[in-house]
């Protein structure tokens, strides 16, 4: 993973007490609030490193880079870059995490 490693803990959130995530308004002060949607969601099968290169400088950039990667952890998700990372750089944090 290119730049700062964060370390985040699985399955928490860095500003709620548990892993309910009812509130998510920390989304409404991300770098990305007003990118198209389809910016985050490279192929799987083929991802486009351009389109990769551009989202993660806009996450570079986002007050909210922590939680947004914690959510995505926490949900688990599998197709978004999220957090400054790809799908497969958050299944490298979640194994490293649970050795």
């Amino acid at each position: 993973m290119n730049g700062p490693q964060r370390t985040v803990p699985v399955g928490r959130s860095p500003r709620l007490d548990g892993p309910a995530w009812t509130d998510v308004s920390w989304q409404d002060r991300s770098a990305c609030a007003a990118t198209p949607l389809a910016l985050w969601f490279p192929s799987v099968n083929h991802p486009n490193r351009r389109q990769e290169r551009a989202a993660k400088a806009i996450c570079g950039a986002c007050p909210v880079i922590d939680a947004c990667l914690a959510w995505a952890l926490e949900v688990d998700d599998r197709w978004a870059l999220l957090g400054g990372t790809t799908p497969t750089e958050r299944g490298k944090l979640t194994k490293r995490a649970a050795r």
